[in-house]
């Protein structure tokens, strides 16, 4: 068993019994990499640091993330979204490999871990160089299987069989803290049936289900011309709406679809 001691933080600010707490003075004792004490604590360990001066606290959670993206820092950055996606960062991504995604989802979780980032749920090609890089690191992740079909359901379908076999795999990491969820790019990019797939999918595997939501004004406006409803009242037509989806941005919001996502236990992420 392995034991750590950071003593005597001139502050930590801790979650206990569900009541935030700031103490000073304190110290904590890590078994085998859980906080086993938390306070005055008089015996020794493997390994002490000296906490004087320090703040400690439970680290930040990055809730929306592309991690190996990190490689592709600055690329076209002064594009609006949707022609940096379609003009510049689609014709790149066809071309990147499980080392790409690999090296870039390594350094972004060695920059989380150095900035006091230590989950993150992260959406992108390749999940299993996510869960490796993760694990790798010492970090905990949701890590979702990318999806989308540019509204063609034969490979929306073939999609989905994959995403169940990631998830399959991926199960045997969440005993080191990585989960698998199941990520549906957006509403323009992925088919009724991949949307309806997908959450039918997370429910009955009981994964979270991850998509970006109303980022841009632009995005939203050319939605309800396609369609003749928002992004969110089509997507709770399709029964995607519920408290297995994570849903990132949700910039341009009315606010009945403020109203609908609470109703519908949806959790937003910006």
């Amino acid at each position: 068993m392995t034991t750590l001691l950071f003593k005597d933080c001139s502050y930590v600010v801790a979650y206990r019994r569900g009541t935030l707490e700031v103490l000073k003075g304190a110290s904590i004792y890590v078994e085998d990499g859980r906080v086993a004490e938390l306070g005055r604590v008089d015996h020794s360990a493997d390994e002490v640091y000296d906490c004087r001066g320090l703040i400690a606290a439970s680290g930040l959670v990055n809730a929306h993330t592309h991690a190996a993206m990190t490689l592709l820092r600055g690329y076209a950055d002064d594009l609006p979204l949707r022609p940096w996606l379609e003009q510049k960062i689609w014709p790149l991504e066809r071309r990147l490999t499980y080392d790409h995604c690999l090296k870039g989802s390594l350094l972004a979780c060695v920059e989380m871990a150095a900035t006091g980032t230590t989950c993150f749920m992260d959406m992108y090609f390749y999940p299993e160089a996510t869960v490796e890089a993760t694990v790798r690191v010492g970090l905990k992740a949701v890590v979702c299987f990318g999806m989308f079909d540019f509204k063609d359901p034969l490979m929306g379908y073939e999609q989905l069989n994959r995403a169940k076999e990631f998830i399959q795999r991926a199960r045997g990491f969440e005993k080191v803290g990585v989960r698998p969820a199941l990520g549906p790019h957006a509403p323009y990019t992925c088919s009724d049936e991949l949307l309806m797939g997908a959450a039918e999918l997370a429910r009955k595997l009981k994964v979270p289900l991850h998509m970006h939501l109303a980022e841009t004004y632009e995005e939203v406006e050319a939605f309800k011309r396609e369609k003749g409803v928002s992004e969110v009242e089509y997507l709770d037509r399709l029964g995607v709406l519920g408290p297995w989806l994570v849903a990132a941005h949700c910039v341009w919001l009315s606010d009945r679809e403020v109203e609908l996502l609470v109703e519908r236990g949806v959790k937003v992420v910006h």
